[in-house]
């Protein structure tokens, strides 16, 4: 059998990631969802960085534009998954960092990176596992999505960052109504629960397959 080269074990990888991503919009209940990310746990870092994965820079980078890259700072990663936004928050100086995620796989693999101080199994939009106004700065990517985390899952996220803290999230263009959540952002703003600081310009989520990888933006809202 001849050996494959390196571009073509690039593809493979891709292909991979893509039929991941996609059994995961597929589950058909939560207890699904977490089967497969507990088994895609194994092979999660590197499927998303043969595509060039994004999101975790993009988040980590809009919070430092607003949060002090202090590392007395205490942060959620919530829906950290192995621990890429660990990663990319460690870099830019913030160390006091919690992964939180419904997958005891991707939590194991969150663990081994070192980034954070604690782990906590737990499901968005159920009550969260951490102190009112906890944390400084709460960081989601990738979590808020078709099947995912739903919008009700906010209410918690503010309950457990402080007033004047942040909230750094990602979400597709595709889904913002149509998922509800933006009547569940203009629900919080106008309830005076937080107040949009920035909404990035509409990116891609990977490097490669640009024509094809839905468009997100990346937000940031102050806590009141």
């Amino acid at each position: 059998m001849a050996a494959t080269g390196p571009e073509e074990d690039k593809l493979k990888l891709i292909a991979r990631g893509k039929e991941n991503v996609r059994r995961s919009y597929a589950s058909k209940s939560l207890e699904d969802l977490r089967e497969h990310y507990d088994v895609w746990a194994a092979t999660y870092d590197e499927d998303q960085n043969a595509r060039g994965y994004l999101g975790p820079g993009m988040c980590a980078e809009t919070l430092s534009r607003y949060l002090p890259q202090s590392p007395d700072l205490a942060i959620l990663d919530a829906g950290s998954g192995t621990g890429l936004g660990g990663e990319s928050l460690r870099k830019l100086g913030y160390q006091r960092l919690t992964a939180m995620d419904l997958s005891d796989g991707m939590l194991l693999r969150a663990r081994e990176t070192g980034f954070y101080e604690r782990t906590a199994q737990a499901v968005l939009g159920d009550r969260l596992p951490f102190a009112s106004d906890e944390f400084d700065a709460t960081v989601s990517q990738g979590t808020f999505t078709a099947g995912h985390a739903p919008p009700s899952g906010f209410d918690e996220l503010l309950r457990v960052t402080r007033p004047g803290g942040f909230i750094v999230f990602s979400l597709k263009c595709d889904i913002l109504e149509t998922g509800g959540f933006g009547a569940k952002f203009r629900e919080l703003t106008e309830a005076g629960h937080w107040e949009l600081v920035e909404a990035t310009e509409p990116k891609h989520l990977h490097v490669e397959s640009k024509t094809s990888d839905p468009l997100l933006q990346i937000y940031a809202y102050r806590v009141l």
